[in-house]
């Protein structure tokens, strides 16, 4: 009679299994580990990239800097479209940009020297009336542009204040699209002659809504420099 009798593995191959089942199981646990850790900074790197877009407004011009380029932007193409030469002043010494006259001599073009010298200022702080839009200046800026006009020589290069008028949302200064370039609003342009204002920190004016800056305004001041500025220009340009 044949008894089944229960046989029991050397004792050097239980080690060996129970070392083997212990070592995969580390593995395992390895592999599981690092897919966690990789998983982990995926989701770190999703959260830096999402936070990098909207902190990255932080790390762009200031806004009185962007005002300021959209500006110089405005006039360069305005006098572009014009047919005038436009430069810009490296140092703010009462003049942000220049506009001047381009003539033909002897079959090549160049500078006439009849300039128009334009001091900018960029705002959504305006308000609109009837016919004026008012807006308050700083009075450093206007001694500045007053105290050129109240010199003879003035009339050689006339200084303009020209006003940019933003809209109220930054969003909407600037659109772009295949069909067209937006820059909302619009620059106002305005002589400015008068007394030195001390004592106080800005000046209301009132700048004409008819005195837009547009090709033919820069073609007609230009021409008023041209002959000769006078205190009526406003009115005769």
């Amino acid at each position: 009679m044949y008894v089944a009798t229960k046989t029991r593995a050397p004792r050097r191959q239980l080690v060996r299994s129970y070392h083997g089942a212990t070592l995969g199981n580390w593995r395992l646990g390895r592999i599981e580990e690092r897919r966690i850790r990789s998983r982990r900074i995926l989701l770190e790197f999703a959260a830096v990239s999402r936070n990098s877009v909207v902190s990255s407004f932080e790390h762009m011009l200031t806004e009185p800097h962007m005002k300021e380029a959209l500006s110089r932007a405005y006039v360069a193409a305005v006098a572009a479209r014009a047919g005038l030469n436009s430069s810009t002043q490296y140092h703010d010494y009462g003049v942000d940009c220049s506009v001047h006259e381009v003539v033909v001599v002897r079959g090549k073009r160049m500078n006439s020297g009849v300039s128009l010298d334009l001091q900018l200022k960029a705002t959504q702080d305006y308000a609109v009336e009837d016919s004026s839009i008012v807006y308050d200046l700083e009075v450093a800026t206007y001694n500045g542009i007053t105290w050129r006009h109240s010199r003879s020589t003035s009339a050689r290069a006339p200084c303009i204040l020209a006003v940019l008028c933003l809209s109220r949302e930054q969003s909407g200064w600037l659109t772009v699209s295949e069909n067209e370039l937006v820059l909302r609003r619009c620059c106002y342009w305005v002589f400015l002659e008068g007394d030195r204002v001390v004592h106080r920190r800005t000046v209301r004016i009132r700048v004409p809504r008819e005195n837009l800056l547009s090709p033919d305004a820069l073609r007609s001041l230009l021409a008023r420099a041209k002959k000769g500025w006078s205190s009526n220009a406003s009115e005769e340009a």
